[in-house]
């Protein structure tokens, strides 16, 4: 999805992600921006866990910049995982409040589907500051740093943003970003414990998995259509990437009513890790080996459980069954 055209002039909030504050002209131009989009509160979701680990502080120094006459910051803190989903499920948001997801993927996987349970019906829009290893849907966005984060936020425009509802056993969960089954989950387990490898601990994982080859047999129904087989992977994305410099679906849109469901075939080992490689440029698409479909419901079923990947959440299971629920939410952009 090309990047919306937000504003005339982004303010640089913080330097190539750093943390050292803007200059006072540039602070003014925030307020100014924060005080004509009338925000009554920013209800700030931090992880000070994700990424680098200074989420916490970038958050800090952003705080006075993000008050302006009428603005309210509220800065909530996660400490474990599921925080951040009760956060946005249990506060009151009033008239013109907004979430702001300050983490990775999965911090904005958990407000998201925070806001999505909510008992009242509110929906308040969702803003992103990147500060994990992924940040697929602010890749999307081309938000690159904290800085073009913070000014999205203050121009306050909103785009819709789709979301695959699934079902899970008895699980019933939102994700906005990926449901991968096969290699995408194993990779994803195995790169939890390399975290200290930062970003490139995505496609380490990944090429570590396709030499085990452990696939299951699978079966998926795409629209009506079934395929079955001992597979590497399936995936579905709602957005272009799912790691970062993975552009897994090139061509996908998260407000199309649609996802992009990526099929890949049986293959060796070097075809498989030549097929890794394209990854980054979204050139892999166009390989012999993959089966794309567009599609607004899809089906992923084995004989025994495995792992899926949901949004960078593993969950164990022998089904999941989904469906394209369009413009569910609006996404500051």
């Amino acid at each position: 999805m090309s990047p919306p055209n937000v504003c005339n002039n982004q303010i640089p909030f913080f330097r190539l992600g750093c943390v050292a504050p803007c200059s006072p002209i540039e602070s003014q131009l925030t307020l100014r921006r924060l005080a004509s989009v009338n925000y009554r509160r920013l209800i700030i979701v931090v992880n000070p866990a994700s990424g680098s680990r200074q989420a916490s502080r970038v958050v800090m120094e952003a705080k006075p910049q993000l008050e302006s006459g009428d603005t309210k910051v509220v800065i909530r803190e996660t400490r474990s995982r599921g925080d951040a989903m009760e956060i946005a499920r249990g506060v009151e948001p009033g008239h013109n409040d907004v979430f702001v997801a300050v983490g990775g993927d999965g911090t904005v996987h958990e407000v998201i589907n925070g806001v999505m349970l909510r008992e009242d019906g509110r929906r308040p829009p969702i803003g992103v500051v990147p500060a994990g290893t992924g940040n697929s849907v602010a890749q999307d966005l081309d938000v690159r740093s904290t800085g073009d984060a913070v000014a999205r936020i203050a121009c306050g425009k909103t785009v819709e943003l789709d979301l695959m509802r699934l079902g899970i056993g008895e699980r019933d969960l939102c994700a906005f970003n990926i449901v991968g089954w096969g290699l995408t989950a194993l990779a994803r387990a195995t790169a939890e414990r390399l975290r200290w490898l930062g970003a490139w601990r995505c496609r380490l994982a990944s090429v570590v998995e396709i030499r085990r080859q452990r696939y299951l047999p699978v079966r998926v129904v795409v629209d009506g259509q079934v395929l079955c087989g001992q597979l590497p992977f399936v995936l579905s994305s709602n957005t272009q990437h799912t790691a970062r410099g993975l552009k897994i679906a090139p061509a996908a849109r998260f407000d199309d009513g649609l996802v992009d469901f990526l099929v890949v075939k049986p293959a060796s080992r070097y075809a498989l890790l030549r097929l890794l490689r394209s990854i980054g440029s979204g050139n892999h698409v166009s390989s012999p080996l993959v089966q794309q479909y567009r599609c607004r419901e899809f089906l992923i079923e084995s004989g025994e459980a495995a792992l899926l990947n949901v949004d960078g959440e593993l969950i164990r299971t022998t089904r999941v069954e989904a469906i394209v629920r369009a413009a569910a939410l609006r996404l500051i952009a």
